[in-house]
């Protein structure tokens, strides 16, 4: 960009310059000068304003689901079997938020390795991502990734929520009805976790109701 373009950036409006009505004089300005030589940075501009506006949007939005949970493993589980699943989950809740419908949110991250694409990489992260969301206390992976998050202490004891189990963090709950009734498949197994109550989490109200409904899900899956 020249000196002097920048210098006649606006030349054109100016009286005596070149005649025509004022639509004319934009028109010719719009085409000769300003897209000539501002195209990319009002194109770099409008991306970064819509970016930045889906972000703000994104972190303001209140999480108006009652429950929401991640499934994690490299076992892949179907959107349409989550959905039966969740129908049974709405089942046994109440209406977290107070505004009179039972919304249940869910992610399904397929860990299993594929050499032609590094989702499984991905999927790896975002999960990591999901612990420091607040509004997700409910986690539902297979034994190898509930091992790992478990030893660094990602989840709450399950005795302190009443749930017994061989396992101080995690319970088994693929081999029982709920699971069965959705058709999920088994894999190497599925294991049902709480996130762990942090200071935030406990002086939330909502999201301690979150936990009670998790609750009653671990449950649900747990019956026989």
């Amino acid at each position: 960009m020249k000196g002097k373009d920048q210098y006649g950036l606006f030349e054109v409006f100016k009286p005596g310059y070149m005649e025509g009505t004022f639509f004319e004089k934009f028109k010719y300005w719009f085409k000769a000068v300003f897209w000539c030589h501002f195209r990319y940075h009002a194109l770099f501009v409008l991306v970064a304003t819509i970016m930045l506006v889906w972000l703000v949007c994104d972190l303001i939005a209140p999480n108006c689901r009652d429950l929401d949970y991640v499934v994690a493993g490299e076992q892949l589980v179907l959107t349409e079997q989550l959905e039966v699943l969740n129908e049974q989950i709405k089942a046994q809740m109440d209406d977290v938020d107070g505004d009179g419908t039972l919304t249940v949110g869910q992610q399904m991250l397929c860990t299993l390795e594929d050499e032609y694409s590094d989702n499984a990489y991905m999927n790896g992260q975002k999960l990591g991502v999901t612990f420091a969301d607040d509004n997700i206390v409910l986690y539902i992976m297979d034994l190898e990734l509930m091992e790992i998050y478990a030893s660094d202490g990602a989840f709450a004891p399950l005795a302190d929520f009443g749930i017994e189990s061989e396992n101080r963090f995690f319970v088994r709950v693929d081999q029982n009805r709920v699971f069965r009734e959705c058709g999920i498949p088994a894999g190497d197994g599925w294991y049902m976790a709480l996130k762990i109550v942090n200071d935030v989490r406990a002086n939330d109200e909502e999201i301690q109701k979150k936990y009670m409904e998790a609750v009653k899900v671990i449950q649900l899956c747990m019956e026989p």
